[in-house]
């Protein structure tokens, strides 16, 4: 990538945007991303995916829970190393991005 976004505080981010410095094969289709006027209903259905401490791809479902002026809550299966992994919604638009999980497995070796 030739270029890296960051809060422009200087605060650590579970999340980045990144500037590719090339053309992305076209069999490769990004994922769509809610803007601010999308709104999400409790009960509608989220799956998460990604790469907690360099485990394989984690993949869990839920739904909302909880609505905030901020965004919603939701209950799903995510490890501490989850920070920054795209939550979707039944269209498989990101509508968020995971802010916490627990670490719940032992690192051996």
């Amino acid at each position: 990538f030739t270029q890296l976004y960051t809060a422009s505080d200087g605060t650590k981010l579970d999340w980045a945007v990144i500037q590719l410095d090339r053309a992305v094969d076209s069999s490769h289709v990004p994922l769509s991303v809610a803007t601010a006027s999308y709104s999400l209903n409790n009960g509608a259905a989220l799956t998460m995916i990604g790469y907690p401490s360099g485990l394989p791809a984690k993949v869990a479902s839920s739904v909302v829970t909880a609505q905030q002026t901020w965004g919603f809550y939701t209950v799903t299966d995510a490890f501490g190393g989850n920070s920054g992994s795209a939550i979707m919604d039944s269209s498989n638009t990101v509508v968020g991005i995971l802010v916490r999980g627990n670490t719940d497995y032992a690192v051996n070796g």
